[in-house]
C-alpha cells in the first residue's frame, strides 16, 4: 500500500490538511549539497543526501496528484506539474529522477569519473571506463600478453564486458577469440597465406587450410607432404636452434617461442602463458631444478641496490638477493607509485612521468602490465 493510499478513508479536511503540510515540509527542506568530484567519506554523504532530496521530491508529485483526484486545490503550491492522467503522474517522476546526481566512479586507467552503468567492474572491483575498455581489447588482438584481458589476473567476463564495446570491435574480437586463445596456434605453411588454422580444421599430423586450400603439419608446422615418418628438418629453424643452444635459450614447449632469461628465477611463464623451467624446459613443479642461478640472482639484486641508491636508497646486494629468494612469486601486490624515468621490466617500455615498483621483489612495471599482464 502506498503512502497516498493510507489517506482514502480521511475525510477531506483531514486528508487536505495533511497533504498539504507535507508538501509545505518538503519544499523547506534543505537542497542536497553538490557531489565531491573525487571519491571519498564526503562524496558518499553528498551521494546519499541526493538520493534522499530526490525520493522526497518524488513523494511530492505524488501527493500533488493525488490533491488533484481528491478534488483539493494546487495552485498556490510553487512548480506545480499538470498532472491529468497517472500516465503524466509517472513520466513526471521519471523526470525528477532523471534529475538526480547519478552515481559516479573513478576508472582505474584514466582516472576520470564514469556513471557505473558505463563501465565495467571487475573481478578484483576494479572500474574501467568503456573507452579504457575498448582500447585494452584491442590492444590484446595485437600482443597477446595482454590476452585474455583481465585485470590482477582474473579475465574479464566477455558478456559483461562486450555491452560498452562498440558494435565493429565486438563482430572482430569475436572473430578472433579461438585463435588468441589457442595456446598452440597453427597457421597456414603457404608463406603468401599464413593465416590461421582452426582446431576444428586439424586432423592428427594434417591440418587443411580453409582459404587456400593448402595442408599443413601439426608437427613441424611446415608444408604437409603426407610424410609419416619424421618431420623433415627446415633449415631456418635449425639455424635458430643452433643459436639458441649456443646462447642458453629455451623453447617454450607450448607455443614454441624461443625465450632468453637475463635475471631472475628459473620459473619462467611464457607469454601464451605456459609455465616451465628455464634449465631443462619441463612444465614447472615437474623437475628438480634449482629455482635460482646463483650468478643471475646476484647480478639481479646489484641491479636492484644500484638503482634504487640513484633515488636516494642504501641497499646491500647480499640481503637483496637473500630477499629476493624469499619474495620471488610474491604476484605484486604491494606496490608503489615512484616518480621519474623508468624501464618497466614487464613490456621494455620506457616510462617517463612515473613507474610502479613492488615493495617485495622490487619489480618496476608500468601501469599496464601491472594490472593486465600479471
Amino acid at each position: 500500500m502506498s503512502d497516498t493510499e493510507q489517506l482514502d478513508d480521511l475525510d477531506d479536511v483531514t486528508a487536505e490538511t495533511i497533504t498539504r503540510f507535507e508538501i509545505l515540509d518538503i519544499q523547506d527542506t534543505t537542497p542536497a549539497p553538490p557531489v565531491p568530484a573525487r571519491q571519498g567519506p564526503a562524496r558518499d554523504e553528498a551521494l546519499k543526501a541526493q538520493q534522499e532530496q530526490t525520493a522526497r521530491e518524488v513523494h511530492r508529485v505524488e501527493l500533488l496528484r493525488y490533491r488533484e483526484v481528491r478534488g483539493f486545490a494546487n495552485a498556490d503550491f510553487p512548480h506545480v506539474p499538470n498532472l491529468a492522467t497517472d500516465e503524466d503522474t509517472d513520466d513526471q517522476v521519471e523526470e525528477v529522477v532523471n534529475r538526480v546526481v547519478p552515481v559516479v566512479y573513478d576508472c582505474t586507467s584514466c582516472g576520470d569519473d564514469h556513471p557505473l552503468e558505463n563501465m565495467l567492474v571487475a573481478p578484483c572491483d576494479h572500474r574501467f571506463c568503456a573507452e579504457c575498455l575498448e582500447s585494452l581489447y584491442r590492444a590484446s588482438m595485437k600482443d597477446e600478453t595482454l590476452f585474455p584481458p583481465r585485470c590482477h589476473g582474473a579475465p574479464f567476463p566477455y558478456e559483461d564486458a562486450s555491452r560498452l564495446l562498440s558494435p565493429e570491435l565486438r563482430v572482430e574480437f569475436s572473430a578472433k577469440r579461438e585463435e588468441l586463445a589457442d595456446r598452440n596456434k597453427l597457421y597456414c605453411s603457404v608463406p603468401t597465406c599464413s593465416a590461421y588454422i582452426p582446431a576444428g580444421d586439424r586432423s592428427g599430423r594434417t591440418a587443411a587450410c580453409t582459404k587456400c586450400g593448402m595442408s599443413t603439419c601439426t608437427d613441424c608446422k611446415l608444408s604437409y607432404r603426407g610424410h609419416t615418418a619424421v618431420c623433415p628438418r627446415d633449415p631456418d629453424t635449425m639455424d635458430v636452434l643452433s643459436i639458441a643452444q649456443r646462447e642458453g635459450w629455451r623453447r617454450c614447449d607450448s607455443c614454441k617461442t624461443m625465450v632468453e632469461l637475463n635475471t631472475g628465477c628459473n620459473h619462467m611463464t611464457c607469454r601464451c602463458r605456459h609455465e616451465f623451467c628455464y634449465l631443462c624446459g619441463a612444465t614447472w613443479n615437474t623437475c628438480e631444478c634449482p629455482l635460482f642461478d646463483e650468478d643471475r640472482l646476484l647480478e639481479r639484486a646489484q641491479v636492484i641496490v644500484d638503482r634504487e641508491a640513484e633515488g636516494g636508497e642504501a641497499g646491500d646486494a647480499a640481503a637483496m638477493a637473500d630477499n629476493l629468494r624469499e619474495q620471488h612469486e610474491c604476484g605484486h601486490q604491494n606496490m608503489r607509485w615512484v616518480g621519474g624515468s623508468h624501464v618497466c621490466e614487464g613490456c621494455g617500455d620506457n616510462m617517463k612521468p612515473f613507474i610502479f615498483r613492488c615493495r617485495q621483489c622490487h619489480t618496476q612495471l608500468c601501469y599496464r602490465c601491472r594490472h593486465h599482464r600479471t
